[in-house]
């Protein structure tokens, strides 16, 4: 699988888990807080939100991965290389955030 193939099945995979949790949010708000069922769906949605943001945190992660191929390493400002990946400040916040703790990156403001 070369990296083109890599980023679609990552934007449905991230495309699905924003789905199902928009559905599991509608549905939720469908129950009263005494239905059974909404214990269950209050977990199931916090665990759907995080799989969505870990999906979307990857989508995040291949765009900054694809600029710095493009453009050079840097050091990139946030706001520039959200404008550049076309994804939003806070989660390039976020992703140069663990490529630093992890020791791979470079975190400018």
């Amino acid at each position: 699988m070369d990296d083109a193939e890599r980023d679609v099945v990552i934007r449905k995979i991230a495309e699905h888990f924003a789905s199902a949790l928009s559905l599991a949010k509608c549905e939720r708000m469908l129950l009263s807080s005494d239905d059974p069922t909404a214990q269950w769906l209050d977990q199931t949605t916090a665990e759907l939100g995080s799989l969505a943001e870990e999906a979307y945190d990857l989508e995040t992660f291949r765009a900054i991965h694809h600029a710095v191929q493009l453009h050079g390493d840097g050091p990139w400002p946030v706001d520039e290389l959200a404008a550049i990946t076309g994804r939003d400040v806070a989660s390039v916040e976020r992703i140069l955030r663990r490529l630093v703790e992890a020791g791979i990156g470079q975190f400018h403001q």
